[in-house]
């Protein structure tokens, strides 16, 4: 079924079938050539397409950029394994407003049940250079955010 939703979602976003696309997926080759680490890794990079199909979408979420550490970078934005026991800032002021808002503490920093929810987590660059923060920002991710909102 993930699979499925994926490909709901390519088919409906102009993005997945233009050159920037394409510029995207020759970068990232290239920075693993040049043996960088990428973050998400890149089979999990859409993965938070993969939960639902673009109808179901409830609520977009957008963070800046993947958890810069292998230990966060789960592929589903703003995330972390629910063994994680050190949260990244940005997960723990999102999980701070959830608390101040409507009450509810968290008792992980894992959102699949968010996703499961139709929430589409979403970051402005997709990708990024292992500890390099700002690394993928050029690389054309804008134009996914852009057809997806």
């Amino acid at each position: 079924m993930a699979h499925d939703n994926l490909d709901k979602w390519i088919d409906a976003i102009d993005w997945f079938h233009g050159d920037e696309y394409l510029r995207v997926i020759d970068q990232l080759d290239r920075d693993e050539e040049a043996g960088k680490t990428i973050l998400p890794v890149p089979e999990n990079i859409l993965h938070p397409f993969t939960w639902f199909p673009p109808e179901e979408t409830r609520v977009v979420l957008i963070n800046d950029e993947p958890f810069l550490s292998q230990e966060h970078a789960t592929g589903l934005p703003l995330s972390v394994s629910p063994e994680s026991t050190l949260l990244p800032p940005a997960l723990n002021n999102v999980l701070s407003e959830l608390e101040l808002d409507v009450g509810v503490t968290a008792e992980h920093g894992c959102l699949n049940n968010w996703a499961q929810q139709g929430i589409l987590m979403l970051n402005l660059s997709m990708s990024v250079v292992e500890a390099e923060s700002g690394s993928h920002w050029n690389l054309g991710w804008g134009g996914l955010i852009d057809d997806v909102c």
